[in-house]
């Protein structure tokens, strides 16, 4: 990884969320035990994919990253 939005070492790596985590994060997102503090649920993957499509897009609006 050598973009400038990413950054690794040899124990994580810190990258934007893309479509082949889509079905990881809404296995964890759709489940109510994960999410009971959290004050959302994702019922179908469209809902997860529109939530990474929103946290994408914050560094472009100079919101922030997530």
């Amino acid at each position: 990884m050598n973009g400038s939005n990413e950054l690794e070492t040899i124990r994580f790596a810190l990258r934007e969320i893309g479509a082949a985590d889509l079905e990881t994060l809404h296995s964890y997102w759709s489940d109510d035990v994960v999410t009971k503090y959290m004050n959302v649920s994702f019922k179908n993957i469209e809902e997860t994919k529109q939530m990474v499509d929103l946290l994408n897009s914050l560094p472009e609006r100079g919101e922030g990253r997530r």
